[in-house]
C-alpha cells in the first residue's frame, strides 16, 4: 500500500483553492458555475445528488464509502 500525504496549504497556494479562517483547511468546492462574485454575494448552486444508491445509503449511515463501493458507482477516478 502507498500512502500519499497531501500538503494542502501548499497545494493550495498553487492552486489558488479555497481557504477560510485559521484551521479551516485548503479545499474544492462545488460552485456549480457560479462566479466567485455571484458566491461571495450569497448564491449557491443547487445541492449535489448522488450518483449512486450505495452512496446515498452510506451517507444515510454516516458510514464512509470503500474503493469498491466507488468502483462499483462507476464514479470517476481522481
Amino acid at each position: 500500500m502507498i500512502l500519499i500525504l497531501i500538503n494542502w496549504e501548499k497545494l493550495g497556494n498553487i492552486a489558488g483553492l479555497e481557504h477560510g479562517d485559521e484551521g479551516d483547511l485548503a479545499h474544492f468546492e462545488n460552485r456549480d458555475g457560479l462566479t466567485t462574485d455571484e458566491f461571495i454575494e450569497g448564491l449557491r448552486p443547487s445541492d449535489l445528488t448522488l450518483p449512486c444508491a450505495i452512496m446515498s445509503e452510506r451517507a444515510d449511515a454516516n458510514q464512509k464509502l470503500t474503493l469498491k463501493d466507488l468502483q462499483d458507482c462507476a464514479a470517476p477516478k481522481f
